[in-house]
């Protein structure tokens, strides 16, 4: 006798399991057949409540949820018959076609969907910027945005090499006129109109990074030290790998693109690594020195073994201007906080 049989035989009153028992046990046969029965019922309303989700239908119910959503372009030969699936229902499957659809319809009218859909129909890195968000006005007391500042600070490099970019964070006045230039019917004038209420950007990045193991570096003069990543010696600027998004909801940041990698972020993240091993802690996990992926490494040949290469700690590479550059001193002193030992 089976579980749920048991458990239904166990809801009957106790006179007629007694008697049940006098006359040998015909009563819970009987119940044995009904629980059969009843096991297939809650099968198929389990099944039911599973072919709600996307993620778990039967193959058959997924062009109906395809349908359900508007989903084009939808197969209907993946519609299981008496026969069996179709050619193509077997090489390629919709559920993953669908899914993505609810994604797009669930968050439809956001800058987040806006861009994952220009990554998905280009096949290039984009950034979705609304620019209301970066205007001077006067801002809602229930609705704060502290990073939106009128004035932007001087001191700080970083932020202002990104001004009217995709990572721009500073203020600007509104600008009403019309995207299009009157002088020329059709041209879109660079600028013009771009930070007003209603309108909404999208950066790409149609150049793509390609990763490059044991590039060999060229010296830049003969007898010089100084050298350049590119084996030509040209003077190549290097880009960031980008970060795989992993929700639809999240909006790229810098290190979600190939662009190029900033140099006053650079600096900044050394030092961070240099001045957390000065105070005895764990380096920070920068936005592009991170542990699953480092923009570049240096290694060098040692005259007693030139065939093999030895890598240079990050903590040891000084990110700097090389068309004021000037041999840096050989040591850099860092001041611990209170308690620590001073090192350089």
């Amino acid at each position: 006798m089976s579980a749920s049989a048991e458990r239904l035989y166990e809801l009957l009153p106790a006179v007629y399991r007694i008697r049940d028992a006098e006359n040998g046990y015909p009563l819970r046969g009987l119940v044995a057949v009904l629980s059969e029965q009843l096991d297939v019922v809650d099968a198929d309303i389990a099944a039911l409540y599973e072919n709600w989700f996307i993620e778990t239908a039967d193959r058959w119910v997924v062009p109906y949820i395809g349908d359900l959503v508007a989903t084009r372009t939808l197969a209907t030969a993946a519609l299981e018959d008496e026969v069996g699936l179709s050619v193509l229902s077997r090489r390629f499957s919709q559920r993953a076609y669908v899914a993505n659809t609810i994604r797009y319809r669930r968050r439809k009218g956001t800058a987040a969907v806006l861009e994952q859909v220009a990554f998905d129909v280009t096949g290039w890195r984009a950034r979705a910027v609304e620019f209301f968000q970066l205007l001077a006005t006067n801002q809602y007391m229930k609705h704060v945005r502290p990073a939106n500042v009128a004035s932007p600070d001087l001191r700080r490099g970083s932020a202002l090499t990104r001004l009217d970019g995709p990572f721009d964070r500073a203020a600007h006045t509104i600008d009403v006129r019309n995207l299009g230039s009157d002088h020329e019917p059709g041209h879109r004038a660079i600028g013009r109109g771009r930070y007003n209420v209603p309108h909404v950007g999208l950066f790409l990045w149609r150049l793509q990074p390609y990763r490059v193991q044991a590039g060999w570096a060229r010296a830049v003069d003969a007898g010089s030290a100084g050298f350049t990543f590119h084996p030509l010696g040209l003077d190549e600027p290097l880009f960031n790998p980008p970060r795989t998004e992993r929700e639809i909801s999240h909006l790229a940041a810098e290190p979600d693109v190939p662009g190029r990698l900033p140099r006053l972020d650079l600096v900044d993240e050394l030092d961070a690594v240099r001045q957390a091993e000065v105070d005895g802690e764990t380096p920070p996990a920068g936005a592009f020195f991170r542990d699953d992926s480092i923009p570049f490494a240096v290694s060098y040949a040692t005259a007693a073994d030139p065939d093999t290469l030895v890598e240079v700690p990050s903590d040891q590479i000084s990110i700097c201007d090389l068309s004021v550059w000037r041999r840096p001193l050989p040591t850099r002193a860092y001041r611990p906080k209170a308690g620590g030992h001073a090192s350089a």
